[in-house]
């Protein structure tokens, strides 16, 4: 007991513990100090304070979300409804969604729940590009592939992603007050990718261009040198057609358009550098009889429906053929109805085009993504 007594009050215990609290001071503030300096570090990578909320979150490629696990259900919350009758953000072809559409029953967004019962939400236009850094993502097509254009450059433009515009004229085009065909360019320098829209009602073969050009036929009409131009300019290319092909005789000519179209695809997967070149065909959406509806007029009434589901049947057939996507997405709108124009400010009836907010295309770009997630996931596996 002595001796441990007398080893405690000795100079050398008395030493060791000094040189130990030293040791244990300079370990501590060396440990401050480097947490410090890294969380400085950190801090100085951060935007300023008020750049945050004009900066969109950049996302990693999160995991597909299919449609199938969405649903229409009606918005709930106060700021969801002062969204959804705002500003287009744009200015669009056809026009923001109006007062009649304030109903209850056209209040809707596209609701996703997980089979564990998990919400979530839709997959945006900033995954989209993230998917897609450098590539060219080009829509062609009529004035529905146009509101799909629209939906994206909404969303772009909401969630306040930088936009530089150009529009180019394509070879061949007829100048004037309206010039045709024009290829829309839309550059997002943030993710150094371009989305781009040429607008187009028919695409007809040499033999028929010329009897389109000399008649009320020929406008939008697409060359198959005019398309040649677009697809060079393009990485993924989304088309659809056949609204514009109504008459008898024009029906007749849908399925050779068609045919010639893919096979322009095809062809262009030939070329140098084609074959990393995506091609992605739509289907129609639906569109309804400008008949009012009976409890609001100014809206659109759900009874005769038009699937064109002839013309999608076909389309489909023609992409399995040649080994390209076939996105089907109309079908998500048989019951929107309330979702068209209706009664226009000018007091036409348009059961054709939809309104545009910032939900009613949330689940087209949500599909959007899941098909070019795949496509462009089977690419980093080639």
């Amino acid at each position: 007991m002595s001796l441990a007594a007398d080893f405690v009050t000795s100079d050398i215990f008395l030493t060791v513990a000094c040189i130990s609290l030293v040791l244990l001071l300079v370990y501590t503030y060396a440990a401050y100090t480097n947490s410090s300096l890294k969380f400085q570090q950190h801090q100085s990578k951060l935007p300023p304070e008020n750049d945050v909320d004009s900066r969109p979150p950049i996302h990693f490629n999160p995991a597909p979300l299919p449609n199938k696990h969405g649903a229409w259900v009606n918005l709930t919350s106060s700021g969801e409804t002062a969204t959804a009758f705002e500003d287009c953000f744009i200015e669009t072809q056809h026009g923001c969604c109006l007062p009649q559409h304030m109903t209850p029953a056209a209040q809707k967004r596209f609701m996703y729940t997980l089979p564990d019962g998990t919400k979530v939400q839709p997959r945006t236009v900033v995954d989209i590009f993230t998917l897609l850094p450098t590539k060219r993502l080009t829509i062609i097509g009529d004035s529905m592939s146009e509101q799909v254009f629209e939906g994206l450059l909404m969303q772009l433009t909401q969630m306040k992603v930088q936009i530089e515009t150009s529009s180019d004229p394509i070879p061949g085009a007829r100048l004037g007050r309206k010039p045709f065909p024009v290829l829309k360019r839309f550059y997002l320098p943030q993710f150094n990718a371009t989305l781009q829209y040429a607008k187009s009602y028919r695409f007809a073969l040499n033999a028929k261009f010329a009897q389109y050009a000399s008649g009320i036929n020929s406008t939008y009409t697409l060359s198959p040198e005019q398309l040649s131009f677009v697809l060079s300019e393009s990485d993924v290319i989304v088309v659809n057609f056949g609204l514009h092909y109504i008459s008898k005789k024009e029906k007749s000519e849908f399925h050779p358009a068609m045919t010639a179209l893919v096979e322009a695809f095809a062809a262009e997967r030939l070329k140098q550098n084609g074959l990393t070149k995506k091609f992605i065909i739509r289907d129609l959406f639906p569109s309804f009889s400008s008949i009012p509806n009976p409890s609001r007029p100014g809206l659109c009434s759900k009874r005769h429906v038009v699937f064109y589901k002839w013309y999608n049947r076909l389309l489909k057939g023609l992409a399995k053929k040649y080994s390209m996507t076939f996105w089907e997405v109309g079908y998500l709108y048989n019951d929107r109805a309330d979702a068209k124009l209706g009664l226009t400010k000018t007091g036409k009836r348009d059961c054709l085009h939809f309104c545009h907010n910032v939900f009613i295309f949330e689940p087209v770009i949500n599909g959007l993504y899941s098909v070019l997630f795949g496509l462009m996931d089977g690419q980093r596996k080639e």
